[in-house]
Formats: structure tokens, sequence, C-alpha cells
């Protein structure tokens, strides 16, 4: 792919075929969270008329060549070989799985970084419960030398979802984890890690006592349908955003008896982590 041809193609959907939704829609104005840095306010802003995106926060901004060298840290050279493979047609719901980077794994092992536990206690869940559901994995971006680190948490194919402060990935294929606790009644679908272990944390807790699927991305919601037959009653903790609606839409769809516990819960909030946050910074903990 050649510098023209990157700036024909368009930045929202590159975000969105790396998994990465709007916030919300103001006129041709798509709002995200910036999908290089933490930002609990959706501060990055794409002009879909001009095809350009800027970070309001940071005063930053540019094209999506820009925006590809910022989140994946790699040359102009590079981010056109991610720009190339990435630029293939968006569907609802049907993500490819082949959409993340390409990640070359070095090794993983068990939770003990500095900078990742750290981390995890920014988000208000306690190391020992994190040590318990993530490990930490080592790993290459894009056939460069640079190592980088994150948490990872294994899905049920074995892939890993990484996440760090920066960076949000998956090594291996893209799929769901499920959690057997042996309840044929109840289960609880989330829709990310972060927000699994949160629930543990405000509810004091170093296990469910419900099954559980966590989606790892709204894109796999479609794996989970033969799954809901099988329960009673399901409760949903996803984002509230258009992704997350969507998704619980779906659910509803497709089981009488699903309930949308974002709207009930943290109505106010993006998810529950962010409650989480908020909660224990009210309560000052």
């Amino acid at each position: 792919m050649t510098t023209n041809e990157a700036k024909a193609v368009s930045i929202a959907d590159f975000l969105q075929n790396v998994g990465i939704e709007p916030k919300r829609q103001y006129g041709k104005y798509l709002y995200y969270h910036a999908p290089y840095r933490e930002d609990k306010q959706p501060s990055f802003r794409i002009d879909t008329a001009l095809n350009l995106w800027y970070d309001i926060s940071a005063n930053e901004g540019g094209k999506l060549i820009d925006l590809v060298c910022k989140m994946y840290g790699c040359t102009v050279s590079e981010s056109l070989q991610i720009i190339d493979k990435e630029n293939k047609p968006v569907f609802s719901f049907s993500h490819s799985q082949n959409n993340a980077p390409t990640i070359a794994v070095k090794h993983v092992q068990s939770l003990q970084n500095k900078a990742l536990t750290q981390y995890v206690e920014s988000r208000k869940i306690p190391f020992d419960l994190a040590r318990k559901y993530v490990s930490e994995i080592y790993y290459n971006l894009n056939e460069t030398n640079k190592q980088y680190f994150g948490l990872a948490f294994k899905n049920d194919l074995g892939g890993y979802e990484i996440r760090n402060k920066y960076f949000k990935g998956c090594t291996g294929q893209k799929s769901i984890k499920t959690i057997k606790n042996g309840n044929s009644i109840r289960l609880t679908i989330f829709e990310g890690f972060i927000d699994f272990l949160s629930i543990l944390a405000y509810y004091k807790s170093d296990k469910p006592n419900v099954d559980v699927i966590i989606l790892n991305s709204t894109s796999q919601i479609k794996q989970v349908v033969n799954i809901l037959a099988g329960y009673e009653k399901i409760n949903l903790f996803l984002d509230n955003d258009t992704a997350g609606e969507n998704a619980a839409e779906f659910i509803q769809s497709k089981h009488g008896n699903a309930k949308n516990q974002s709207k009930i819960m943290y109505p106010d909030f993006k998810d529950f982590n962010e409650f989480l946050i908020i909660d224990q910074k009210r309560l000052n903990l």
C-alpha cells in the first residue's frame, strides 16, 4: 500500500476493523476513547468528512498514518503494512478473527511486573484478585525487535487478550472465555475481563457463584447464541455505548429472560470498571 492509498482509507473503518467502536456521534464527528492512552472521557474525535483525527485533550491530530504510528509505535512503512492488512469490509458483529496487529509472544509468566500491578490497582482491582485470573505477557509487535508487556487473559481457544495502559490487542485466535461453576440456572455475560474482575472486586469475592462468559469483544456475540438456551436467567454487564447496547439487544432477542444490568447498576458510567473506580473514590477507598 502506498501513502496516497492509505490516505483514502477511512479512519473510522480502520478503528472498527481492529475492534474499536465510537462512543457517540455528533453530525460528521465520531467520538472515541483515545486508542493509545488512558482516556476516561471520549476525547478522541474523527471528522468523517475530512477523514482526520484530533485528540482534544492532547491537542494533536492528523491522518490515518499518523494515528497508526502512534497506536503501534511503528514507522511509516510499518504503518502502511498494518493499514493494508486491516483494509477490509466492515460487518456488524462479524469482525475478522485476524484483526489484531502481528504479535510475536516471547513468554508468559505470573503477574509480578510493577508497572502492570500499578495499572491493575489504578483500576481498583486488588493485585491478589487479578493474579488469580491474569498473567503477564512479553511480546513484539509487527516483526520489530522492540519488546512490550501487558496483562494476559487466556480465552477458550488458547489466545490471549492483552491489555496495558496504552494498548489493547489479542494474540492467537479471538474467542470468548467461559468460567463454569456448575450453575445451570444463571449465566452472567461480561464484555471484557476488566469488568469481570471489577465486579468481583466490588463484591469482595475471588470467584463468581454463577457461570460466566467474557466476550472479549462484542464482535464475538454470535459465539454465545447456542449457549443461552441452557440457562433460565441471564445478566448482562456490557458497556453503555452503541456496541454494548446492540449486543444486549441481540442477546435479549435470543433469550426472553436476559436482563441488561448495565442500564440498572451503572447507567451513568461507561462500564462496570468506571463505576467501581468512581464508587471507591466516593468512599475514599
